[in-house]
């Protein structure tokens, strides 16, 4: 659990270099891709709450630059091709600035496909 918060820390101080272009958004948008459902919900589930926790814990230190972090959660049900959607909608529709999670390589490789 450890590992999951310190690469959710990580990955979300490299939004240090993303947020100059989204300056005009009250909130950053960041996209979370896990299996709440299906075969590994369990995983997903754990690895959930510690986004949530790393969220709660960035945003009451200020968030990033001022501004509050927001997690769009997407389900991947752990199958790759929903990943792929998943990945899309928070990229296209959603506007992310980033994209996180992705319990499975063959999920995580279908995101990074994207």
């Amino acid at each position: 659990m450890k590992k999951i918060f310190t690469l959710a820390v990580a990955a979300l101080m490299v939004l240090t270099i993303v947020v100059p272009p989204v300056v005009a958004q009250e909130s950053i948008k960041v996209g979370i891709i896990l299996p709440v459902t299906g075969d590994k919900a369990k995983f997903g589930e754990i690895e959930k709450k510690s986004f949530e926790m790393a969220l709660e814990e960035i945003n009451a230190a200020g968030g990033i630059n001022g501004k509050k972090l927001e997690f769009l959660f997407e389900d991947d049900t752990g199958r790759p091709d929903v990943a792929r959607s998943a990945a899309e909608k928070l990229i296209t529709k959603d506007k992310v600035v980033i994209l996180g999670g992705g319990y499975g390589s063959s999920e995580t490789f279908a995101i990074a496909g994207v």
